[in-house]
């Protein structure tokens, strides 16, 4: 393998020949959107413009085969390599074509364990079902859960995904739905398209502003924006929003990838939470429109939440997010085992701490 593949690296996501093969494997369709040239680049050159980039690829036939995103990122003064993005990806796995992928992770994990200029790696968020996971398994890279993720998959019609629900839970939601339209004019819409997305984005601004008492920061908007331009075009990108009597009050912002819906997303105000907004587009609505369109479930990514739990009923499954560390040295060790083991119980500590000072 050694003989047929090189490693080159990348500083510079910007490179048009790191770019154009990057677009060139994520159009084979078994990259997710999260991974993609556009969604990662504009995440980097909004954030992390000053960082040092560090994208490991592998050559074949002067081909770009394989990359996996890096930056070094020094922590406790030691300088280690992190996946990117953070905290802007639910799913982070390598880039590479469809043949062979399991040698070309192979070959970015050894480089990974060269250290050749950092005392650390730490890899977040990647999923039990990845191939990347069992790589990093099989070259005894320690991990931790990070979260679960749950999954709805669809068995047949919709009245049948309806009966799949408890009973209260069928009712409740058939009846706010029936008590919602007796009082008011309800509209469900799907968005398809980044204009339409951007006609009604200050609208959802306002809904995540009444949820949450406050909004999140125009940097964010920038990179989520961007990223999403070019995957509304791709048509990989799903609003589902409800307005009542002309006001929005609910969205949920979503990815189609392999016949699944990748629920991202959303945001309800409070006005009108006795009608249960959330439910009726999770568990009713959008269920509804995606039945009829031949999606098979709904894949509720990163986040284990309750309601999440709740609405995968006996038909779905869950799987676990981890995050993977590996230390070299005395210093590398010390943030590898902070990581593992020792983070999580300070966080703990800190939490218990503020509970007893409020």
């Amino acid at each position: 393998m050694n003989n047929q593949y090189e490693i080159k690296i990348f500083t510079n996501i910007n490179d048009e020949e790191l770019k154009n093969a990057w677009n060139e494997i994520y159009d084979e369709g078994n990259t997710f959107v999260q991974s993609s040239y556009y969604w990662l680049s504009s995440w980097w050159n909004v954030k992390n413009q000053n960082k040092d980039a560090y994208i490991i690829t592998v050559i074949s036939d002067n081909k770009i085969i394989g990359i996996a995103p890096f930056f070094y990122q020094n922590i406790f003064y030691v300088k280690g390599l992190h996946s990117f993005p953070i905290h802007f990806g639910d799913f982070i796995s390598y880039i590479t074509i469809t043949e062979d992928r399991k040698n070309i992770i192979k070959l970015i994990n050894q480089h990974l364990k060269t250290f050749k200029s950092w005392s650390f790696f730490k890899i977040d968020n990647v999923n039990e079902k990845d191939t990347l996971y069992t790589s990093l398994v099989k070259n005894n890279i320690k991990n931790k859960l990070m979260t679960t993720v749950s999954i709805l998959n669809f068995e047949s019609d919709f009245e049948t995904y309806l009966e799949s629900l408890s009973t209260n839970r069928r009712q409740k939601t058939k009846k706010y739905l029936r008590n919602l339209k007796k009082n008011h004019q309800v509209d469900f819409k799907v968005i398809d398209t980044y204009e339409d997305y951007m006609t009604i984005f200050p609208q959802m601004r306002q809904v995540y502003i009444n949820r949450w008492g406050k909004d999140i920061s125009e940097e964010i908007y920038k990179y989520r924006n961007l990223a999403l331009k070019d995957h509304f075009k791709r048509s990989e990108v799903i609003l589902f929003v409800l307005f009542v009597d002309n006001q929005l009050i609910g969205f949920h912002l979503s990815f189609s990838f392999n016949n699944y819906l990748y629920s991202w997303k959303e945001s309800f105000i409070s006005t009108y939470d006795k009608y249960s907004p959330g439910n009726l587009l999770r568990i009713y609505l959008i269920p509804e429109y995606l039945l009829n369109n031949g999606f098979k479930g709904i894949n509720y990514m990163a986040g284990d939440y309750e309601y999440k739990r709740a609405q995968v009923g006996e038909s779905g499954f869950y799987l676990n997010n981890c995050q993977f560390i590996k230390g070299k040295g005395l210093m590398g060790k010390i943030v590898e085992n902070y990581y593992l083991y020792y983070r999580d119980k300070i966080k703990n500590m800190r939490n218990k701490l503020q509970e007893v000072l409020k």
